[in-house]
């Protein structure tokens, strides 16, 4: 729809608006008139993001001469992608012309946008950054330009090159809305690096997203964001802690583990400056005179050789030479390694401490001989030499990068932060854990330089409470500052909760209650009023057919059934897919019809179904883990397989049908349907008929099926034994012996398009490394997802996965404002269960207020996201174990739920020496004493 506001013509993507939209816009576009910052506060639903890009869009349209661009920063990829979807919807609703002319593209890591088959391969993000700097670093290109054949490039990063070279990046990318697939997808046809085309595309798109630490975060910041112009409009979305994210981005944590691991790079850098003294001292040399006359060079670099920038320093301070004593590479590994036993000593103390920035930096002039400009220059001094020697694998040197981070900070700012030395972690008091904290307490210095450079910054969320606290948190003024309410036409939500019946009898669908006869007719009587009032239709929800067979059942015998279709038609959800397709769209056509109708539904996923991936059974983690427990102990050789088109295999056994294809739709027949003759991609049915398929053959070769778990397959025939793990397309394969194993393959790769990965390395999101003592199994980079997904990457680490003076109730503290959020982490926290059996109690009561989160609940599941960023390196160790006895610990509290006084019960199998399952679970009913519990 187009309508006008204030004089402006505004283009919006829906053929409705909300009161809260309208007023929203205005409020913006005054902003925009003003040239000033906003602060807008809109309840969540009420579709901010829709209305923030149509006013803005609309905004630059109308005024040609002031053109403006938009910088729309999210917290997560995943809001990344629906902001660049709803642009999309935006763009289609434009003028022809206007369309024609605008660019929106998102910009994210290497890892998400990478597509090099190699490096996109790594698991974690560092990984995938090293990878690729391994192929695109300026020195690795010279030396390819020598030697071709011995130093592999990057054919997309050298695609990217000649057409920046050429300046013909603009027609690789024509005007429209690329989201991260998108760029993927292009970078494959067009045979060019994504990431580094969108990086230069930044320059020239008249909307960009990406999140909060490319503006928020100095070090990328001055990489990512330095071009951007003045006349820019800046959306902070979802800011209701954009405090946090100033903080933590500006906050440093050092270690023994960190100091370690700084000895360890030191020791590398050191022989690096050895070998390059011995082969090619020209570019110690050529470093030391770039240094002589400044560090402001660096923006010159390629754009594959960026690196993170300082974290502090200004662009003045840039422009000064660096101190004479760090210029030289030898001297300032001195200075670094002063540093670090100085730091280490510090750690060594037994009380709690905190110093201002002045009084540490005395004591470390004092101490170690390093003053205060030299610590200003580390950050700087060690990408310089890092660079002059080469070095691509940047994630094996964030220990001596987090030191060098630290000195720059404190030898820079001497107000806003303070440095905090604690001996022990408060909730483990017994086991020593030094940590020094690099604490910002000053918000603004992050966010200053956004405020300052752009004429136009709106901060905006669903939850900015109060809202003239954060001027004072951010030091600015807006020009704007509202807090919208959400209205409704009409009362349309109306929720009721029923406790009693018309007879004062208690009724609820709990397990001891659900059948009582009593509660059965209430619920009947109940259903048969709304039937005779309500017009339009109503859905009945379940928890269960069998439940839903037995309460029908007996509403029949009572009349009751009856009754209700006197006044309206009653259509009842099946496990026949094709039955309740044809029973939905009855419902509808009923409702459509003015009559109104009744659907019986259950409210719960069928048996055998997952709607969002798969139709099949799929293996279950304790059997991955007993399985490769029993291969590990028997030096049985583990492959891993991967089949091709998986779903194509499968044999149709229902009768399917789907309109015609686009393209291929027979004119003289359109309303024609396409009955299909085997599996497709998307079909509900597919992974069940893939799953038959590939059990079937599996069968005539002498394999049979698990009783505990029909996605394991056995195959024994006298001393030879072969284990298969199958999820969907994914198969882990071991056997008692080489020749076995080969032949399984073999008569896989006959009968399927199959490939053979070799030895196991990751299966399920689980990363398999082999160890001295057996194998390591971890998820590090789903942690990370996870973290990422919750706006927790740069989080202050805890040490217990659960606060220990705490205990949650059903009721404590007010409702979350985001439940959907709450429950999309608490249940990828289930997975990350797999490897990591010291979370099971504490997600098992996050997840138990799935339902109806608080804030209480929040503060728990936060709790345990910290616990996770300190501890994301871990996972689960199996050893070779001489013995396959099976040992099962059990155990259980008693009454230890504050609302329902049950028992929380738990247990620890062992196969071996190896824990192979584990569970923590709340007991369905109340127990009389410690015993029965």
């Amino acid at each position: 729809m187009r309508f006008d506001l204030d004089g402006m013509p505004v283009h919006f993507p829906y053929a409705a608006i909300y009161p809260e939209q309208h007023a929203y816009m205005g409020e913006l576009k005054r902003a925009l008139d003003a040239r000033g910052h906003a602060l807008l506060e809109m309840p969540t639903g009420t579709g901010k993001t829709a209305a923030l890009i149509s006013l803005i869009t609309s905004y630059s349209l109308a005024n040609p001469s002031r053109p403006l661009r938009l910088i729309y920063c999210t917290r997560t990829v995943h809001e990344m992608e629906k902001t660049l979807a709803e642009l999309r919807l935006l763009f289609a609703h434009l003028p022809p012309a206007a369309s024609r002319s605008l660019l929106a593209l998102g910009l994210s890591s290497r890892k998400n946008l990478c597509v090099h088959p190699q490096a996109s391969a790594a698991a974690a993000r560092d990984s995938v950054d090293t990878a690729c700097r391994r192929l695109t670093a300026s020195w690795v290109r010279e030396r390819a330009a020598s030697d071709p054949e011995s130093t592999p490039l990057c054919e997309f990063y050298e695609t990217f090159d000649r057409a920046a070279a050429g300046g013909d990046l603009a027609s690789l990318m024509p005007p429209g809305v690329y989201t991260l697939a998108d760029l993927r997808a292009l970078g494959r046809q067009r045979r060019i690096c994504p990431y580094f085309l969108a990086r230069q595309m930044v320059k020239y798109a008249n909307v960009v997203v990406y999140s909060y630490q490319y503006l928020l975060d100095p070090k990328v910041a001055s990489i990512v964001s330095r071009e951007m112009q003045k006349e820019c409009v800046v959306v902070f979305d979802e800011a209701h802690n954009i405090d946090n994210v100033c903080i933590e981005a500006l906050s440093v944590s050092i270690r023994k583990q960190t100091l370690e691991g700084a000895e360890r790079n030191l020791r590398r850098i050191s022989q690096e400056i050895d070998r390059f003294k011995a082969t090619d001292a020209n570019r110690l040399r050529a470093e030391y005179n770039r240094l002589v006359d400044g560090l402001a060079q660096r923006g010159n670099l390629p754009i594959s050789d960026a690196w993170l920038a300082n974290p502090a320093l200004p662009d003045d301070i840039l422009k000064e030479a660096v101190p004479g004593n760090i210029r030289r590479a030898e001297h300032f590994l001195a200075v670094l390694r002063r540093l670090v036993r100085f730091l280490d000593g510090r750690l060594e103390t037994e009380n709690v401490e905190n110093e201002m920035p002045v009084a540490f930096v005395a004591s470390i002039h004092s101490q170690a001989g390093i003053d205060q400009k030299m610590l200003r220059f580390c950050y700087d001094r060690l990408h310089s030499l890092m660079m002059t020697l080469e070095i691509t694998d940047k994630d094996e040197f964030m220990h001596i990068q987090t030191i060098c981070d630290f000195a720059t900070l404190i030898g820079t700012y001497t107000r806003g932060f303070s440095i905090i030395i604690e001996p022990y972690d408060e909730r483990m008091p017994d086991i020593r854990d030094p940590v020094i904290q690099l604490s910002c307490h000053d918000a603004s210095l992050a966010v200053r330089p956004v405020f300052d450079r752009f004429e136009t910054v709106v901060i905006t969320s669903g939850t900015l409470s109060p809202i003239d606290l954060y001027p004072r948190l951010l030091n600015f003024n807006p020009v704007i500052s509202r807090s919208f309410t959400m209205s409704l036409t009409r009362d349309c939500i109306c929720p009721m909760v029923l406790t009693r019946g018309s007879d004062q009898l208690p009724v609820s669908t709990k397990f001891d209650m659900r059948s009582d006869p009593g509660v059965v007719r209430n619920y009947g009587r109940l259903l048969l009023e709304m039937a005779s009032a309500v017009p339009d239709g109503i859905v009945c929800f379940f928890v269960s057919y069998s439940y839903m067979d037995g309460i029908v059942n007996s509403w029949h015998e009572m009349g009751i059934l009856q009754d209700i279709m006197q006044h309206k038609l009653v259509f009842i959800e099946t496990p026949d897919v094709v039955e309740t397709t044809l029973a939905l769209d009855n419902y509808r056509k009923a409702c459509d019809c003015g009559r109104g109708a009744v659907f019986f539904s259950v409210a719960r996923a069928r048996y055998g179904v997952d709607y969002d991936e798969t139709f099949s059974p799929v293996v279950k983690p304790a059997t991955v883990r007993t399985v490769l427990s029993l291969a590990l102990s028997r030096t049985w050789p583990v492959h891993q397989l991967d089949v091709k088109n998986a779903f194509l295999h499968g044999t149709l056994s229902e009768t399917v049908y789907c309109s015609q294809p686009a393209g291929f739709v027979d004119l003289s027949r359109p309303d024609m349907v396409c009955r299909l003759n085997k599996s497709l991609y998307g079909l509900k049915q597919a992974p069940r008929a893939w799953y038959s398929r590939f059990a079937t053959f599996l069968l005539t070769l002498g394999f049979t099926e698990a009783k505990s778990d029909t996605s394991l397959f056995i195959y024994r025939r006298g001393d030879e034994t072969a284990y298969l793990l199958l999820y969907v397309d994914d198969i882990v394969l071991t056997a008692s012996s080489q020749q076995l194993l080969q032949s399984v393959i073999f008569s896989l790769q006959q009968e399927f398009a199959m490939k053979d990965f070799g030895q196991l390395h990751h299966f399920l999101g689980v990363t398999v490394e082999p160890r001295p003592s057996g194998l390591l199994l971890h998820q590090r980079q789903y942690a990370l997802d996870i973290l990422e997904l919750a706006g927790m990457t740069d989080c202050k680490p805890c040490s217990t996965p659960v606060d220990t003076q705490a205990k949650l109730s059903a009721d404590l503290g007010d409702p979350v404002a985001d439940p959907t959020a709450y429950r999309s982490l608490a249940g990828a926290l289930q997975y990350l269960i797999f490897t990591r059996p010291d979370l099971t109690y504490a997600v098992q009561q996050v997840c138990l207020h799935m339902h109806d989160p608080r804030e209480s609940h929040l503060a728990a599941l936060k709790h345990l996201l910290r616990y996770v960023r300190g501890t994301v390196d871990l996972g689960l160790v199996l050893h070779r174990s001489s013995t396959a006895e099976l040992v099962v610990y059990t155990d259980a509290d008693w009454a230890g739920c504050p609302d329902t006084r049950r028992s929380t019960s738990g247990y620890a199998v062992f196969l071996g020496v190896n824990l192979v399952s584990w569970s923590s679970k709340r007991q369905p009913v109340v127990s009389r004493s410690s015993a029965e519990a």
